[in-house]
């Protein structure tokens, strides 16, 4: 009996190992056959990690024409008191008022009670003053055409005077000459006495010549000396003049300014053609200079597209790079993108309000997109663009490794523990 029982507890103990080494043996199989999927999980995603991602950059922009465009400027600085458009383009006729600036100048507003004269009166003394200036001109020119003439005129008298000179002198040799033969021929009685007295007359005569010939030269050249001479004081008295006179016209323009920048400076409108506003609004401060409007003239063919980008946006820009132009008024799933590329990214922020109606205090870069003539084309043999219309431009940007983006946030909190 006890046989018996030993053998069944032996028996049930070796089923009993041969279960649990099969067990193992199972388990210890299933961990083996996960573990290359493991591996492979592990692989892929350090695969994953340089792999190249494209990010690129949105922004809204407008159509702008690119060739015939006219920017119209603010020709004084001040508010803003009337506008014809703030955002959307429109049709304008030449002529029309479209928009109004009110100064704020200080100083001309201190100016402004001391001016003693109206507008009328400060215009006719301004065009007396003119009338003035060119009759001092005109006057001036004849009397130095005059001097000139005259100077060229006794010069003239002086050399032909001075020619005859030598002949005089030559003459006064002969006769002298003449006049000593005769004497000896007098002293022995083989001429008359007659003959020379005549000839001691024709040497006196011939002298007094040569004398007189000598006085007008230093007559004409007196003369010339003294027309110099008034020449010297024409010019000092016309340069006086001219300066009394400018500096007369200049007091009158500068006070003809004073009252005029007191005043609303009206902008029109210079062609025919579609007003594009740049986003300003009624009662806002503009500066001398402000690109206010584009004035695109009818039948502008060539566009390009622009759009202003804050600074955070603009790493990794660059000219060439690649864009697609959705225009708001068409949508992009029935008519498509327009292809185009970076031609201008500019290096200098600029504090324009192209897309909103509050002046930004973060500096926004403007950054030129040209579209493809080809993808151009294309587009607007379904519909038509028009200078001013909003569009959304986006930029694809040169691609990075997935890492770099995926720590980048790790890379910030550095810097800030550092710092």
């Amino acid at each position: 009996m006890n046989e018996r029982t030993l053998f069944r507890a032996e028996a049930t103990a070796a089923i009993e190992n041969s279960v649990s080494t099969t067990l193992l043996d199972r388990r210890l199989n299933k961990g083996s056959g996960l573990l290359p999927l493991f591996l492979f999980v592990a692989a892929l995603c350090a695969g994953a990690m340089f792999v190249q991602v494209s990010i690129g950059v949105s922004a809204k922009g407008v159509v702008r024409a690119k060739d015939g465009t006219l920017p119209i400027l603010a020709d004084q600085g001040g508010v803003l008191t009337q506008i014809i458009s703030e955002r959307d383009p429109i049709q304008v006729r030449a002529g029309t008022q479209i928009a109004s600036i009110r100064n704020l100048d200080l100083v001309a507003l201190r100016r402004g009670p001391k001016i003693e004269f109206s507008k009328a009166e400060l215009a006719q003394r301004r065009q007396r003053l003119e009338a003035r200036l060119a009759d001092i001109s005109t006057d001036y020119t004849a009397r130095t055409a005059q001097i000139a003439r005259m100077d060229t005129s006794l010069t003239q008298m002086s050399e032909k005077v001075t020619a005859l000179l030598p002949v005089y002198r030559d003459e006064i040799a002969r006769h002298e000459r003449q006049l000593v033969d005769r004497e000896g021929l007098l002293s022995k009685g083989i001429v008359p006495k007659e003959e020379v007295e005549l000839t001691r007359n024709r040497l006196v005569e011939r002298k007094l010549q040569l004398n007189e010939a000598e006085i007008r030269i230093a007559d004409f050249d007196r003369q010339r000396r003294e027309l110099a001479l008034q020449r010297t004081q024409l010019d000092g008295e016309y340069k006086k003049t001219l300066l009394d006179v400018q500096n007369s016209l200049s007091d009158v323009n500068v006070t003809i300014q004073a009252e005029t920048d007191l005043e609303t400076s009206e902008l029109t409108m210079p062609l025919n053609g579609t007003l594009i506003p740049r986003g300003f609004s009624i009662g806002q401060v503009v500066r001398t200079g402000d690109v206010l409007f584009d004035a695109a003239a009818p039948g502008s063919e060539l566009y390009l597209f622009e759009a202003d980008l804050p600074a955070s946006q603009i790493g990794g820009l660059k000219d060439g790079l690649s864009a697609k132009i959705g225009v708001a008024a068409y949508p992009f799933y029935e008519y498509g993108f327009i292809e185009g590329r970076v031609k201008l990214l500019s290096e200098v922020p600029n504090q324009s309000i192209e897309f909103s109606k509050n002046l930004p205090v973060d500096p926004l870069f403007r950054i030129v997109i040209e579209p493809t003539p080809s993808s151009i084309n294309s587009f607007r043999v379904r519909k038509n663009l028009i200078p001013g219309m909003p569009v959304d431009i986006h930029i694809k940007k040169e691609s990075v490794a997935f890492w770099q983006l995926l720590f980048a946030p790790l890379y910030k909190l550095s810097a800030r523990i550092d710092l």
